[in-house]
């Protein structure tokens, strides 16, 4: 009996929710997306691309994969010996206000696959500061060419999952 106790996966406290425990951190920090091709974007209707550039798109990419990494690497962050007391003080309250951010947002559809709240990609891509309208035809150019999956978080919130080759292998 104890043998099959010991093979039996860890309870869900143990895990986390959506099973994201601290050693898949590190796999996050790497996180990939694709860049969005030429053909790809001129496949997309009218209605769906806009007026909307393909270096718009992939700058967009590249901040969001920024904020992404950014996020989990202060999630999985451990306090270093040479930070002064005061900084790391103000760096251990800002990386626990992140980390009761994330639980407070994660539901079970996210999974194991590493995702960002729209508030965080509001508060640091450049995209949302070009006006609402530009933001969402963004983000719905990345979810139609299935970089991003839309999913509705707690609080009347919304968090997309990053899709990429290199995360499903992983």
């Amino acid at each position: 009996q104890n043998a099959t106790r010991e093979k039996q996966p860890q309870s869900h406290e143990k895990r986390g929710k959506a099973g994201v425990t601290p050693s898949n951190f590190n796999v996050y920090t790497q996180i990939s997306i694709p860049r969005v091709t030429d053909e790809e974007i001129k496949s997309l209707s009218r209605n769906i691309r806009g007026r909307i550039h393909l270096a718009v798109v992939n700058e967009a990419v590249e901040e969001i994969e920024k904020v992404c990494r950014d996020k989990y690497k202060a999630i999985s962050h451990k306090q270093g010996k040479g930070t002064t007391k005061r900084l790391s003080l103000n760096l251990e309250q800002n990386r626990r206000n992140q980390v009761t951010s994330h639980r407070e947002l994660e539901v079970g559809e996210h999974g194991d696959r590493p995702w960002v709240a729209e508030t965080s990609l509001r508060q640091a891509c450049a995209f949302f500061r070009s006006g609402e309208s530009t933001a969402r035809a963004i983000l719905t150019i990345l979810r139609t060419l299935r970089r991003l999956k839309q999913i509705p978080a707690k609080h009347s919130q919304v968090t997309y999952v990053v899709l990429s080759d290199q995360m499903e292998r992983s």
